[in-house]
């Protein structure tokens, strides 16, 4: 009987420390603000790449080898993958981002409970100025709606810098071409952007 006690007693401080082992290693919202900051400047540093082929080249291998998709496939979301990965990394963390290489499929990871992941409805009133540096935005290729948030489409994804100038709201994007008319999914490298916010379907940010 004894014995059983202490077996209890020891489960249930393993358990309580393990529990605040986790909590130890997630970052709280003034962590994640600050993380968002360091995000935005790993994805600067990618600014120089451009494809050597048709969505192939050193860089562009290497992001879509990190989310684990053939090579030559389409990389937008595997840049966005990348560099949340290095920076969260760079401060002993584990980025909360599912590893994939679709901007639906990680828009529907984040809606999960317990993703460790914040969903916002961008085109919503009050939206943007929930959103932080380093947060992802996600746009539906062609027309979308509220109602296409969970589920599955292409698309295409930036990272936010925190900046706007009115309605526009400035990201780092992979997978893109240099000016706002150029394609929006399957440009030619990394390039800084001014979209429209009606552009972007939701953003995603750590919880």
């Amino acid at each position: 009987m004894k014995q059983e006690k202490l077996r209890r007693n020891r489960w249930q401080f393993l358990f309580c420390l393990g529990a605040f082992l986790l909590l130890l290693q997630s970052p709280s919202r003034a962590d994640s603000v600050r993380l968002g900051g360091e995000i935005v400047e790993v994805a600067k540093g990618f600014l120089h790449v451009r494809e050597v082929g048709k969505n192939r080249g050193q860089y562009v291998d290497y992001f879509n080898r990190t989310v684990g998709v053939p090579l030559g496939s389409a990389w937008c979301m595997a840049f966005a993958y990348t560099a949340w990965k290095i920076a969260y990394n760079e401060q002993g963390l584990q980025s909360p981002l599912h590893r994939t290489g679709s901007v639906a499929r990680q828009l529907k990871f984040a809606l999960q409970v317990g993703s460790g992941l914040r969903v916002i409805r961008v085109r919503n009133v009050g939206a943007v100025a929930q959103l932080h540096a380093g947060d992802l935005l996600l746009a539906k290729s062609g027309s979308s709606s509220e109602k296409d948030i969970g589920r599955i489409w292409l698309g295409h994804v930036g990272i936010y810098t925190g900046l706007q100038s009115g309605e526009r709201l400035q990201t780092i994007e992979g997978n893109t071409s240099g000016n706002s008319r150029g394609s929006q999914r399957e440009g030619n490298g990394v390039f800084l952007k001014y979209r429209q916010k009606k552009f972007w379907l939701a953003g995603v940010q750590d919880a």
